[in-house]
């Protein structure tokens, strides 16, 4: 995968940037837990080259979804999933946090 602009942009807001594309999703929870990681947000949802096996290992003690999917992952690895008002309207939302 080759970055773009705004990888490059991103990439010079953080402290620490570890590129996870071809990564054995084992390996990069390891890493994950090993930088200390407090949360792991999920950005992808259940898209396109997701990586949502990697939070399957529960690399980080909080693991929220947002973004890439408007419900629920299915998955009891994750925690929370961040939403707005279009996301999920007033009167409208169910909140139902799973916990193993």
């Amino acid at each position: 995968m080759t970055p773009d602009n705004v990888t490059e942009r991103l990439k010079a807001q953080a402290d620490h940037w570890f590129p996870i594309a071809g990564k054995n999703d084992k390996d990069v929870a390891e890493q994950i837990k090993i930088d200390g990681i407090d949360i792991l947000v999920d950005l992808a949802g259940h898209s396109v080259n997701n990586t949502l096996p990697v939070f399957a290992y529960r690399p980080a003690p909080i693991q929220v979804t947002w973004l890439g999917y408007p419900n629920t992952t299915g998955m009891s690895a994750i925690d929370y999933r961040f939403t707005d008002e279009v996301a999920d309207p007033i009167g409208k939302q169910i909140i139902c946090i799973v916990r193993n």
